[in-house]
């Protein structure tokens, strides 16, 4: 009976280092996003679409014989060090890859053992004066089994500029970041594209919201929208898209953005903010305790899409930007 107490408190001390640790990752990659611009859904409502048995399907499918993938990043020409690049697969594998790598003093960085097929390369920005100066730069890029593949972000290309402001009489709260994407069209939009997908139900045109999203939600719904992300990803393969904030005057700029068209989106979202981290009373090893708070999710409060078709420029280091002028947009 002596010893009770200490080992009492010892499975306290274990059941909070285990809440704590639930609460800190999950409050890392709740708000780590993939702009829906990209042709991707939401990184974390991809999370959640979970595939009806994923271990199973992992441990019956062979794997492939892993790739190896290297990022040059350049601005202007010159090599950019000290850069993160992330690479990542499709949200809808069940066999999930996401790797950030640093790059050298020649702007380059060396991915090993990454799964074939098509990867999502992005350059990120996370600092907020590189997320307007620089932006973000992404690339969909195709690697063979056991291959090795090359690929550059930041080409030389065009400046565009432009400046975002809400409504006449209307302003943003502090609450709400606002981001501007180039985008490759939607390759959905291409008939002979969109055959390749998978079909909707017989009777759905006729079904009821109610219907509809009770059977998004089920297994059979789960497994359409991720057989509809692998053909939108596949038909991305070798396009470039870009990723910018507004400056505190509401500016925004890309660098280098090769010619050709694009869906010039505006997404206007709340401010991630992670959970406090709380410390709850533990009962013991017996008694439950309530759950650990989870971090707010960014609403998506109002997204605005045009076309742009951005055209080769001369090559000229002082070449005059492509100024889209003031962009207004009604509030959220």
């Amino acid at each position: 009976m002596k010893h009770r107490p200490a080992l009492v408190c010892l499975s306290c001390l274990v059941l909070l280092v285990a809440a704590c640790q639930s609460v800190l990752p999950h409050a890392q990659n709740e708000h780590d996003r993939v702009d829906p611009g990209v042709g991707l859904t939401d990184r974390a409502d991809a999370d959640r679409i979970d595939h009806p048995d994923a271990s199973a399907v992992a441990a019956a499918e062979p794997s492939p014989a892993p790739a190896a993938l290297e990022v040059h990043v350049l601005r202007n020409g010159e090599p950019l060090a000290e850069r993160r690049v992330e690479v990542s697969n499709g949200p809808s594998e069940p066999r999930r890859f996401r790797l950030t790598l640093v790059t050298d003093l020649d702007g380059r960085a060396r991915f090993e053992d990454v799964p074939p097929g098509v990867l999502i390369v992005r350059l990120l920005a996370d600092d907020p004066a590189l997320a307007v100066t620089y932006g973000a730069v992404g690339y969909y890029a195709e690697v063979a089994p056991g291959q090795e593949a090359q690929v550059k972000l930041g080409e030389s290309g065009r400046r565009v500029a432009g400046v975002v402001r809400p409504a006449v009489g209307v302003t943003w709260p502090d609450e709400v970041e606002v981001s501007v994407t180039l985008a490759p069209p939607d390759p959905l939009k291409d008939p002979e594209v969109k055959k390749r997908g998978p079909s909707l139900p017989d009777g759905f045109s006729d079904w009821s919201d109610e219907q509809r999203r009770a059977w998004r939600g089920s297994i059979e719904g789960a497994e359409w929208e991720r057989d509809l992300m692998r053909v939108r990803l596949s038909a991305n393969k070798g396009r470039t898209f870009y990723r910018t904030m507004l400056d505190a005057a509401g500016a925004f700029r890309f660098e280098d953005v090769l010619p050709g068209e694009y869906a010039l989106i505006t997404v206007v979202r709340s401010r991630p903010q992670a959970a406090p981290l709380v410390v709850h009373n533990i009962i013991g090893l017996d008694g439950e305790s309530p759950p650990p708070p989870k971090p707010a999710i960014p609403a998506t409060l109002g997204r605005f899409e045009s076309v742009l078709e951005v055209p080769a420029g001369r090559g000229r280091a002082d070449e005059a930007p492509i100024d889209l002028g003031v962009l207004d947009i009604p509030s959220p």
